[in-house]
């Protein structure tokens, strides 16, 4: 079947699993992922990504939080014989890998590529009495942020945005040790090149920032994206138009089109997008305080006429960026007051386990509650024996409404996905 097909099915058959990779006692990994037995897990946790919608220049990934039992030591301190981590380094900083998708009847499994999170454990472990403990995990990304980056050699007055990245890339400590690819390895790095240098021999530039936050100011400055991805794959590359076709069809109530069974299950709720409304852009890309230092995208308007100023008033988003160059200062200013100036419809709603979406995705929603009816003063005419026309219409009306995500949770235990969609 295809994983339309399965997601379809009355009864879902799912699988999901945990693995782990602890640190030997030199600090090195593991090779292999180790499975945690299903029966030690009770509580799974979920699993979120989204994007900053008015400037998605990254992807965010949260951590998962989830519960074991440790009624026979097997998640104990590394000094305990019967813990998983006796003669290894530590729990802190454990690798964590989280795998869900659904099964055939054949015992197949969809998605193809079913890995959902790669992290660390990190934080205190939480143990209560009744033997239940609670590991908190970050992002794989987290490792750029714990990271200074004016620890990172070789910046200096003349590099590209691609150059930086390369360079956080191959950072390697005092023992000749790739750090970074300790967790991320080689081949897995896609770094699109880019043109424009940067001059990065002054602290200021690097002072208080994280390599992370050092690639992600670049990532604006270039109109990039930078992130790392569900299978623990970095990205630092030219953003990407949403695509043109729809990958899924959300079906709710009132949807004639059965391809995909009814996998809308609640919560829907239409947001008429009005606070996202902005019709003056701002982008400062200077750090003097002048009036060269912006660039302003906005309207020509007039009382009464038909622009978004008058309509919704004078609304100001600002983006500041003091390693823009002007053209791209104009580039997102005017790609921003197209999206934002007129307001767009966003809806939240639970659905069905849909694991193989992502942020960016286009999907298409079809949803139409229950009928409103009345009498019509103007219906037959038939007068003498009282026969009216009657009104018929919908509380909420959405017919294969083109859509975006913003937001995706997936809730492993209940295996429930939770969208966050605007309109296109």
């Amino acid at each position: 079947m295809s994983l339309k097909s399965l997601i379809k099915r009355d009864k879902m058959e799912v699988f999901r699993r945990l693995y782990l990779k602890r640190r030997q006692t030199n600090g090195e990994y593991e090779s292999d992922w180790q499975e945690v037995p299903r029966r030690l897990i009770k509580k799974w946790g979920n699993v979120k990504f989204s994007v900053d919608d008015v400037k998605p220049n990254f992807y965010k990934f949260s951590g998962v939080n989830f519960q074991v039992l440790n009624n026979d030591g097997f998640f104990s301190e590394v000094t305990q014989e019967q813990s998983f981590w006796f003669g290894y380094l530590s729990r802190f900083r454990t690798l964590v890998k989280i795998e869900a998708g659904y099964t055939d009847t054949d015992g197949s499994e969809l998605p193809t590529e079913s890995t959902l999170y790669i992290g660390l454990i990190t934080n205190d472990f939480k143990q209560k009495q009744d033997n239940i403990i609670q590991f908190q995990t970050k992002h794989l990304s987290s490792v750029f942020e714990e990271f200074p980056a004016d620890k990172i050699p070789g910046l200096g007055a003349t590099q590209t945005a691609s150059d930086v990245v390369t360079k956080i890339r191959d950072y390697i400590d005092s023992n000749s040790i790739s750090v970074f690819q300790k967790f991320i390895s080689l081949g897995a790095w896609t770094i699109q090149t880019t043109t424009t240098n940067y001059n990065m021999a002054t602290t200021t530039n690097l002072q208080g920032q994280s390599c992370w936050g050092l690639m992600k100011k670049l990532a604006e400055a270039e109109n990039y994206v930078v992130f790392v991805d569900k299978i623990g794959e970095f990205y630092f590359q030219a953003k990407s138009d949403v695509p043109s076709v729809a990958s899924y069809h959300f079906s709710g109530i009132g949807d004639g089109d059965k391809s995909h069974g009814h996998n809308i299950m609640r919560k829907i709720s239409i947001d008429e997008g009005l606070r996202k409304v902005y019709n003056r852009i701002r982008v400062k890309f200077n750090n003097s305080d002048t009036i060269t230092s912006y660039y302003i995208k906005e309207e020509t308007w007039d009382w009464g006429d038909s622009s978004s100023s008058f309509r919704f008033g004078v609304r100001e988003f600002n983006y500041n960026n003091d390693w823009l160059v002007t053209a791209t200062a104009e580039t997102i200013g005017g790609t921003i007051f197209n999206e934002y100036s007129e307001p767009k419809t966003e809806i939240k709603f639970d659905a069905k386990f849909v694991p193989q979406l992502m942020v960016q995705d286009r999907v298409d929603v079809t949803y139409q509650s229950a009928i409103v009816t009345g009498s019509s003063l103007w219906g037959f005419d038939n007068w003498d024996e009282a026969i009216w026309g009657g009104q018929t219409g919908f509380n909420i009306s959405l017919v294969n409404q083109n859509v975006k995500i913003l937001n995706i949770k997936h809730d492993l235990d209940k295996f429930v996905s939770s969208l966050e969609v605007r309109e296109i």
